[in-house]
């Protein structure tokens, strides 16, 4: 699946939030209302990253957050460069699902 860079606020911001944007499709498709969390491989890294998405707002079909959030999100984007980016057009990612509630998330596409 794809997914896009995403953050709440202005890039100059220190308390900018950024996560990964899914569409509601794969939403459906690879995420179960069940689970807590999902677990992310994030290509170049070591530590796995576990991202809540037991939330009334992931799961809503009218307007739904589907953003995996997490600070350690923020950093690899910024680490690899793709913390920034003209406006609506996000950097993307090709996401994998491994198997159960776990991911693998590319560099970026």
């Amino acid at each position: 699946m794809i997914v896009t860079a995403w953050k709440n606020g202005r890039f100059e911001e220190l308390n900018t939030t950024y996560g990964l944007r899914i569409n509601r499709i794969d939403r459906d498709y690879y995420f179960k209302k069940e689970w807590e969390n999902v677990i992310l491989k994030l290509e170049s890294e070591t530590n796995i990253v576990e991202v809540n998405i037991d939330k009334d707002s992931f799961w809503k079909n009218e307007k739904p957050c589907i953003e995996l959030i997490s600070k350690y999100i923020k950093e690899w984007l910024t680490k690899n460069k793709k913390n920034q980016w003209e406006r609506y057009h996000p950097h993307k990612f090709e996401m994998k699902h491994l198997k159960n509630n776990e991911f693998k998330v590319s560099k970026g596409i």
